[in-house]
């Protein structure tokens, strides 16, 4: 466009296309850069739902033990409800220890690139920090506006503060995100699945499964693993388990453009710009939001939470006492809901001398 040959013409219209192909990268640029604010956006506003979701569970529970009779008909269940609680108050502590970690992280790279976090204005369209950490809300992430990042391109800063130097071999703050995550998927596997009930105690001690070809291979390597616990609940707690690992659980070394042994982090980070870095960071919250609420969700159903109380069922058949070779014979089958933890009372009206004995499973005998 700036040959020796050209006419002063030529080289203005060479200078002209120049910059509208220049004009056009930045546009490109910046609707990109919208689209991963768009995406971290909606996935705070997806984390949100997914902690009041867990929060839920949470109150369901307190209001079915508050809802229940404190007197000696009722020790069962209270015991049990208050049992529950206090797994639930584990989970919760877990999750509120990985959300802030990541949140921390967030702030560095903001921090490094030269952001503006002096403000804390919620709704405001120039300030990133929408909120604070909440104590009362632990597990609750920071709300941010990525929109005002003035740097949203930066990946210089945040790549070096989480990777370092080397994609395949992480020595930046990505190394410990990376073991705690890992770590946070084994313990609530381990809460889930560990715990005394009715007289019983089961045990799931999970290791670790970071290498696999395919879905399909992580899922029966997980499969092998959760059924390898033979201390486990798992006629109960098999698949929420199953469920929950393979939720977290992430490949360590990739192949990336034809290079192979690339670590998840350098993965993930390397050149990303900061706001996709901030888009990738909040998505690691939502698994881990979201695995606080199965967890959450299963241990609610461990006890009744409704209208109708009950947590067991119990399969009945009837038929005739005597029935020759030959004879059509029906058979009446039912299935019977019952509270463990409140036994139902009978009683016999009219009858001197009926004894009434509890054998369980939700049954009353009389004797006449």
């Amino acid at each position: 466009m700036s040959g020796g040959k050209e006419t002063p013409r030529q080289k203005m219209i060479g200078m002209m296309y120049l910059v509208l192909t220049a004009l056009l990268a930045l546009n490109v640029s910046k609707a990109v850069l919208d689209a991963f604010v768009a995406i971290e956006e909606n996935t705070q506003k997806s984390n949100i739902v997914q902690f009041d979701r867990g929060n839920g569970f949470i109150s369901d529970v307190k209001s079915e033990k508050g809802s229940t009779k404190n007197d000696a008909e009722n020790k069962a269940k209270i015991e049990k409800l208050d049992y529950v609680l206090k797994k639930m108050d584990a989970i919760d502590l877990e999750a509120s220890k990985m959300i802030k970690e990541i949140d921390e992280l967030k702030l560095d790279i903001l921090k490094e690139s030269g952001e503006d976090l002096s403000k804390t204005e919620n709704r405001i369209e120039e300030v990133i920090l929408w909120s604070k950490p909440d104590e009362s809300k632990p597990s609750l992430p920071i709300r941010m506006n990525l929109m005002a990042v003035q740097a949203k391109d930066q990946y210089d800063v945040p790549m070096h503060v989480i990777i370092g130097e080397d994609i395949k071999n992480p020595s930046g703050k990505g190394v410990a995100l990376w073991t705690n995550f890992n770590n946070y998927r084994n313990r609530i596997v381990e809460l889930t699945g560990s715990y005394e009930w009715g007289g019983k105690k089961f045990v799931v001690s999970p290791t670790s499964i970071n290498t696999f070809e395919s879905n399909a291979d992580l899922q029966a390597q997980v499969e092998k693993m959760i059924d390898s616990q033979k201390k486990g609940n798992l006629k109960e707690d098999r698949q929420v388990l199953i469920d929950l690992y393979m939720g977290m659980t992430k490949k360590e070394k990739n192949n990336v453009h034809g290079e192979e042994g690339v670590h998840w982090i350098g993965q993930t980070f390397d050149h990303a710009p900061l706001v996709a870095e901030g888009a990738s960071l909040s998505s690691m919250q939502q698994d881990v939001l979201a695995a606080r609420a199965l967890a959450l969700a299963h241990w609610k159903s461990k006890v009744s939470t409704g209208e109708y109380s009950f947590n067991k069922i119990m399969p009945l058949a009837y038929g005739p006492v005597v029935a020759n070779s030959g004879d059509s014979i029906n058979l009446q089958v039912m299935m019977a809901a019952f509270d463990s933890d409140n036994q139902p009372r009978v009683t016999v009206d009219d009858y001197e001398g009926a004894k009434v004995t509890y054998p369980g499973n939700g049954q009353g005998v009389v004797k006449l």
